[in-house]
């Protein structure tokens, strides 16, 4: 909320009480009120600070500030606390309010407020709480591990393990249990571990929350760094000479971030070419950018009814019957195909596959790439297992969807989602390792025919438009027709 001095139509009591009791509860306001009382943090009492106090009494809120000023003042006027936070009674004890201490270029300094949801009592949660249907999943942070400690330490724990051959089923899920272990005991609990290989610490700490900018550079954080000393000392001495040299590193560091920022896209644009991929570009465009999506919480009244129709969307009640294949077409006397999976395959299918997110057994490649051989050769054992005894574990058939809000759509619409599939990542590579098999036999075996070109390893679609137009140049200088067929499949 934002009352500018001069308003118009002019700031009005019963205005802003009428606004506060429109809001559903519990409610959470902050902004900047420009009102001025001694009770959170002003030098002087105004109209409208005694009017604003007697909304928050009318309104039954409570106010957060603890008389910490909120601007940075000059060397004439001292810092004020004009910027108020007040919430409802029920959620006022699990609120942790603070303010930062770099203003970041303004002459506010930003207010931080943390909602313990988790101790918050049901009542006053109504409003906040998922559908009985949703569920939130644990997901360990992949980037707070320490990856040295956790090879050592599975590769101890996989040594020991025995693999049962007549229920491969339960040793894939003790293998799994084993990962995930190893997962939560490698995990950075402070900051005060040491930093090994690309791991980062765990904790609330700034520079570990958000990658930085692809322009930001130690010019600018020495910038930075300079702006905050410069406050600091213009806090513990208001003087003239103090204000001004804040005032001066303050305006040097707007420019170094603007002239930086500028000359990084520049240099960025300058190294593109035609055979820059498109998806190297788009992940660019979203560094630079820097966008995140807002979260969007899930409710247990009408206005989630699109929580229903997007699962009805994706999940139909009702679906074709399977396929079901004939398995006596299938060749029982090639023994390539029949083979057990090798240590080689293995490898190269861990090797091909990019580190995304993992589906509901929370086993990732990262956590497969970061395993010696012959931990490799354990899980290879059960794979085989598996495979011969043609068992497929339930979390490869299941997925978890994930819907993401549309940039500037309606958050009640079930249309205005982008659904996301997380699959197991060990489901994916077993099927990375009958595609690579499969792959070969087609390929040696000359199956297919040699004019397609689609969906085939050292081929592309451009060699079919090379060959049109060789068989157009050919026919336009034989003086002769060319007939061509295209068919959409």
């Amino acid at each position: 909320m934002y009352i500018p001095t001069n308003c118009t139509p002019s700031f009005k009591k019963n205005k802003l009480v009428n606004l506060i009791d429109s809001l559903p509860k519990p409610c959470f306001v902050s902004g900047d009120f420009y009102a001025h009382h001694t009770i959170w943090g002003c030098q002087s009492v105004s109209a409208r600070g005694r009017d604003v106090l007697d909304s928050i009494n009318d309104c039954n809120l409570v106010l957060l500030n603890d008389t910490s000023p909120t601007t940075v003042g000059t060397n004439i006027w001292r810092p004020n606390g004009l910027d108020l936070t007040i919430v409802s009674p029920s959620i006022a004890l699990n609120c942790n309010w603070t303010v930062h201490d770099d203003p970041l270029g303004s002459y506010h300094l930003p207010t931080i407020t943390d909602i313990l949801y988790n101790t918050v009592s049901d009542s006053s949660l109504n409003n906040f709480t998922s559908q009985d249907n949703i569920t939130e999943l644990k997901r360990p942070n992949l980037r707070l591990i320490n990856w040295a400690n956790y090879s050592k330490l599975a590769n101890d724990l996989i040594k020991e393990f025995y693999v049962n051959c007549s229920d491969p089923l339960q040793s894939y899920y003790d293998f799994c249990t084993i990962l995930n272990k190893v997962v939560d005991l490698s995990m950075f609990r402070t900051k005060s571990h040491n930093v090994n290989n690309n791991s980062k610490p765990a904790g609330n700490h700034p520079k570990y929350r958000y990658s930085p900018l692809p322009w930001w550079n130690e010019k600018c954080a020495m910038a930075v760094q300079k702006s905050k000393e410069a406050f600091i000392a213009f806090k513990q001495d208001p003087s003239e000479s103090n204000y001004i040299n804040f005032k001066k590193f303050q305006a040097e560091k707007k420019l170094i971030i603007k002239l930086e920022r500028t000359d990084s896209w520049n240099k960025y644009c300058s190294d593109l070419n035609r055979s820059t991929p498109i998806s190297k570009i788009w992940q660019s465009m979203r560094k630079f950018n820097k966008s995140y999506s807002k979260n969007t919480k899930l409710h247990n009244n009408s206005e989630s009814s699109w929580i229903n129709n997007f699962l009805r969307k994706y999940t139909p009640d009702f679906v074709s019957q399977p396929l079901h294949l004939n398995n006596t077409s299938i060749n029982p006397t090639n023994s390539y195909i029949n083979n057990p999976f090798t240590i080689d395959e293995l490898k190269a299918a861990i090797k091909s596959r990019r580190d995304t997110t993992f589906g509901l057994d929370c086993i990732s490649y990262k956590m497969l790439q970061n395993i010696n051989t012959d931990s490799l050769h354990k899980f290879l054992h059960i794979l085989n297992l598996l495979w011969d005894k043609s068992i497929i574990p339930k979390e490869w058939k299941q997925d978890c969807l994930v819907p993401v809000l549309k940039a500037e759509k309606d958050p009640n619409d079930a249309d205005s989602y982008r659904p996301i599939a997380l699959t197991s990542c060990s489901g994916k590579l077993f099927e990375q390792l009958i595609k690579q098999r499969l792959e070969f036999y087609i390929e040696s075996n000359h199956i297919l025919p040699r004019n397609q070109f689609g969906f085939r390893r050292g081929r592309s679609a451009r060699e079919s438009i090379g060959h049109l137009f060789h068989d157009i140049n050919t026919a336009i200088n034989s003086n002769k027709h060319l007939i061509c067929i295209f068919l959409i499949l």
